[in-house]
Formats: C-alpha cells, structure tokens, sequence
C-alpha cells in the first residue's frame, strides 16, 4: 500500500493524471485536449512488455521502440506529421515512475535538449527504469492489458480507441 492505496491503485492513478501539455488549440479532441507522447510511448512500453513478460526492468531508446512510436502517432493522427518520442523518453522522469539511466551510468539527467531527437537521446541516455512494482505490474499480462485499457481510455477520445488499440 502506499498513502492508502493498493499499489495498483497508484499506477491506474498514475497513467490516468499524466502530465501532458494542455495549451489551448495545440491538440485536438482526439488526445482530450492534451499531449499525446506520453500515453503513446508507455503503450510501446506495454507492448515491449507483451512481447516478452520476463524481460529485465530497462527500457532503451531503441529504433524498435522509435518506429513504433511513429505508427501509434501516425494512426492517431492518420497522417505523416512527424514527432519524436525522445519527448516523452525524457519527460516521463516527472510522472513519479520512470526513471533515466545514463550513458555514462549517471541518473539525474536534466537537459531538456536530449528531447530534440532521437540521436540526442541516445547519446546521452542508456535506458528508462521503471518502478519496480510498476515493472511487475507490467510482466502480468492480466495487469499489462488493464494499465493498457487504462492509458487508451484516460488519455484519448473514445471514437480514436480502436485505431489505438488495433496496433
């Protein structure tokens, strides 16, 4: 438990209250308003997860996860516009669950600049960890598929859910 809720508690809260940009006008109904790098990236995260339930708590800034990154962006937005997810790699460290590891092996990482692109990213970061209840949480497939439910729901409009989901 922690302050009084079950630790699964915690990360629903958690996925549901990301901090995302919400400046008027810059997004759309489809992302409630809000930012959607977050959401997307945690569920390339989810799917890491998915596809192999033992893997160690260690997310690295791939090209696996940076193309499917682009396909969830590009099926929310059903177009080419660009994004890069090293936004939300390096902004997720303020959600109180994801933490950066660096290349030099230093875990206060600070420098907004690394969000530019996914070079960047890469030369500076070595990997995310995760709580490691949350890494738990995430090797349950019962658990991933809810946390899943949960980030489609929470962060984008239901008439967008299936394009979400379907990837």
């Amino acid at each position: 438990m922690v302050n009084g809720m079950k630790i699964e508690e915690t990360y629903i809260r958690k996925f549901q209250n990301l901090h995302r940009d919400s400046i008027p006008g810059r997004w759309t109904e489809a992302t409630l308003n809000k930012a959607p790098h977050k959401p997307l990236l945690l569920l390339c995260v989810s799917d890491l997860y998915r596809e192999n339930s033992l893997r160690e708590n260690y997310i690295e800034p791939t090209l696996y996860i940076e193309e499917a990154f682009n396909a969830y962006w590009q099926a929310l937005f059903e177009s080419d516009n660009p994004s890069t997810f090293a936004l939300p790699f390096f902004h997720l460290q303020h959600d109180g669950f994801w933490s950066l590891v660096g290349t030099n092996t230093t875990s206060c990482i600070s420098d907004p600049i690394i969000t530019k692109s996914p070079a960047a990213l890469r030369k500076t970061v070595a990997c995310a960890k995760l709580d490691s209840a949350l890494h738990d949480l995430l090797r349950q497939p019962a658990w991933n598929c809810h946390l899943r439910s949960v980030i489609i729901a929470s962060n984008f409009d239901p008439e967008v859910h299936r394009r979400v989901v379907e990837l």
